[in-house]
């Protein structure tokens, strides 16, 4: 049940971010163009605007990046540590098992109870790093967003 609800969540990532990214492009599209016309009739002052705002948005981006690079390792140390604790709780099972029949059952228990948590893990840690890139989008949205406005006022 948690692996279709992370698949869920990560499905909805993944669209929210091609939804930023499409978005994200067609507005840059358009400043593009804005820009390129205003150069033309000679008003050079909006190049001079570039450079910083995108070092600026670029920056920001970078910063929210590294924050959820953060988080992410932080999850994936619990992760690990989780882990750790059932490996042990498994090899404690399988050095106590009295038949070759129980160790056989001690390891493929493990594995069962392996597999879905390995899983969910990564699909958590693929719809972290999808909503970490469109978070990083955020910054170069805002500055788009706000040269598209001013490019059409």
């Amino acid at each position: 049940m948690k692996t279709t609800k992370t698949a869920r969540r990560g499905a909805a990532a993944i669209q929210r971010a091609a939804t930023k990214t499409a978005t994200l492009g067609a507005v840059s599209g358009q400043v593009i163009a804005q820009r390129m016309a205003r150069a033309a009739t000679g008003d050079h002052a909006e190049n001079s605007r570039m450079l910083p705002e995108k070092v600026g948005a670029a920056t920001l981006a970078g910063l929210v990046m590294m924050q959820h690079a953060m988080r992410m390792n932080m999850r994936m140390a619990g992760f690990v540590t989780a882990e750790a604790f059932s490996v042990a709780r498994a090899a404690q099972s399988m050095a106590v098992a009295a038949t070759p029949a129980a160790l056989y059952g001690a390891q493929v228990d493990f594995m069962q109870a392996w597999l879905p948590r390995w899983q969910a893990q990564s699909m958590q840690l693929g719809t972290a790093m999808i909503q970490s890139g469109s978070a990083a989008l955020a910054p170069l949205q805002h500055v788009a967003a706000g040269n598209a406005r001013r490019l059409a006022a």
